[in-house]
């Protein structure tokens, strides 16, 4: 007796793959039984796995009177890739990718890899990588995985220079701001100013006219109080 079950992931459950057949003429996984050894040999029980997670193999032994289970885990590494805090970058905040295994690897190393070069490499199972917002690291960034001459590539990470946001005619949105912000400050204060010279100049027609009045009531006032002069003969 014996299986092979999978699991994506540390959180889920197993779940059955295959169950090893048991007959007459042997013992074999279900792909497999089509072959027929040759008498003499050993029948090899090994199953090969291509998708990333975990599978545990379960095979029991019947010797003599006892079944003696037999088991063995492994861990298909597959690599996760992000951005920190985005792949589109700001000329002034640096951007952290990472790469790491789904599953712990000691014998193992990583690799970012950019334009053809390697950039950064570690034997762990994470690797992070602080990117400054330079041109010349703009693109396509590969996490490579090597494990005894066998080589896993990531998805790629593109990173970005955030552009300016900008309007119809291409300027850039925050100098159209500015230069708006400038110009309802030189009409506010052309407003104040106008005002101003407006209101002194009223109070300047004003004070002319009170003083004109002014100047007309102490006339009138004094000719009709002034003494009469008679010719004395």
């Amino acid at each position: 007796m014996g299986n092979v079950s999978y699991s994506s992931g540390n959180t889920e459950p197993f779940r059955t793959l295959l169950e090893l057949r048991v007959s007459d003429t042997g013992t074999c996984w279900p792909e497999n039984c089509a072959e027929k050894p040759s008498k003499g040999t050993e029948k090899d029980l090994g199953f090969t796995v291509t998708k990333p997670g975990h599978y545990l193999m379960v095979v029991w032994l019947k010797l003599g009177e006892k079944i003696k289970p037999f088991q063995r885990k492994v861990c298909l590494p597959r690599l996760i890739v992000s951005a920190s805090p985005s792949v589109l970058i700001t000329l002034d905040i640096n951007t952290t990718i990472h790469c790491q295994t789904s599953c712990r690897i000691t014998n193992g190393v990583l690799q970012w890899k950019h334009d053809r070069e390697i950039r950064a490499e570690r034997q762990e199972d994470s690797l992070p990588l602080d990117v400054t917002p330079h041109l010349v690291n703009m693109g396509i960034w590969t996490c490579i995985l090597s494990i005894d001459k066998q080589t896993k590539m990531s998805e790629n990470i593109t990173l970005e220079i955030k552009p300016l946001v900008t309007l119809g005619s291409g300027m850039p949105f925050w100098l159209i701001v500015g230069a708006s912000i400038f110009l309802l400050v030189v009409v506010v204060l052309s407003i104040c100013l106008l005002r101003s010279h407006c209101r002194r100049k009223r109070l300047a027609r004003r004070r002319v006219w009170l003083l004109q009045s002014l100047r007309q009531h102490r006339t009138c006032k004094c000719k009709r109080f002034s003494p009469e002069l008679r010719e004395i003969y």
